[in-house]
């Protein structure tokens, strides 16, 4: 076989990786694992739990127990690899169809993701966590196995790009989970938006204030570490050097504040209008505030495309060496 040096340098690592841990038993952690996933109720928790311990050297172990077991036979691995490519393939088309529909929504009516009570991440009435954190909106039925859900399919897509960018050693690669949340938390401002200019036409739809609720799940990216809106550790240290989204996290805050000056209420305190002059001003700034999360979003959308493209690039190359290798 041509290329037996890198692909000895491979099964090297791999037989040195089980002897780092020898008496780790892969299928009694894998059964765990799955049992312990089940009894967490909450699907946004469950998906946090399993990225979470993705990372873990005991998970990375049993994913790649196959491997080990065929480590002295480095054709099978090159194989196995080769199988992995073609699925790794699919992300470039499936985030380019994703990241068009998402534009396409905005285009139409500013509301690429949808919801019915609340943008508030930490409210049970909010579909943040079950339909858009943690890059579920990437998902299809078709990514699931047979009897998956939804939401399993959803964090199958989400969870491969994750892989694949943690496994890339380039940089540009690396970012486009990074920039896949931040895309996705813009859209989400951005339907918040076209909901708040709606409110006051039909103010009991919501159970928290359109922009309020998406005000908490940006500050929970930005500035409270991603506690409450899915994603990961390095995507929060992200999200709160971003400049830019941290300028709109302050201008949200502000236009909050002249808002609840124009509401109008009567003697119990409930909200009976607005002050249409006050309203004005503050819907003058939410247009403001609409136009540059756009200008964001495409600049986001441009450089997403640019990753997956080079992604394909990079894997096309490692198909072609391997593949010399016969």
């Amino acid at each position: 076989m041509a290329g037996g040096g890198k692909m000895t340098s491979l099964v090297y690592n791999l037989i040195k990786y089980k002897f780092m841990s020898e008496g780790f038993n892969p299928k009694e952690y894998r059964d765990k694992l799955a049992k312990d996933l089940k009894t967490i109720g909450d699907h946004g928790e469950r998906a946090k739990a399993l990225e979470s311990e993705q990372g873990s050297w005991r998970y990375m172990s049993a994913e790649e127990k196959h491997l080990i077991a065929v480590g002295e036979h480095p054709e099978k691995v090159r194989q196995e690899r080769l199988k992995e490519i073609v699925n790794e393939k699919l992300i470039a088309p499936r985030v380019k169809d994703k990241v068009g529909e998402i534009l396409n929504k905005i285009e139409k009516d500013g509301r690429p993701f949808y919801e019915e009570e609340s943008y508030y991440s930490n409210s049970s009435h909010c579909q943040w966590h079950e339909s858009y954190s943690a890059l579920k909106w990437l998902g299809d039925n078709d990514d699931a196995v047979k009897g998956e859900t939804t939401w399993g399919a959803n964090v199958i897509m989400g969870n491969r790009v994750r892989r694949v960018a943690r496994r890339s050693s380039d940089g540009e690669i690396q970012q486009l989970p990074i920039n896949l949340e931040k895309f996705a938390i813009i859209g989400y401002m951005l339907s918040a938006i076209a909901d708040e200019i709606d409110y006051d036409k039909n103010p009991d739809r919501w159970f928290h204030l359109p922009l309020g609720g998406a005000r908490v799940t940006l500050n929970n990216f930005v500035r409270n570490g991603n506690a409450d809106a899915g994603g990961s550790p390095e995507e929060s240290k992200e999200f709160s050097a971003d400049e830019r989204i941290n300028r709109i996290a302050t201008t949200i805050d502000n236009i909050l504040a002249k808002q609840e000056e124009c509401v109008m209420r009567d003697g119990r305190g409930a909200f009976k209008g607005y002050d249409p002059v006050k309203r004005a001003a503050v819907l003058a700034d939410l247009g403001s505030l609409r136009g540059e999360l756009i200008n964001l979003g495409s600049d986001l959308a441009k450089k997403i495309i640019a990753e997956v493209d080079l992604l394909t690039q990079k894997l096309e190359e490692e198909e072609a060496e391997l593949k010399n290798e016969e």
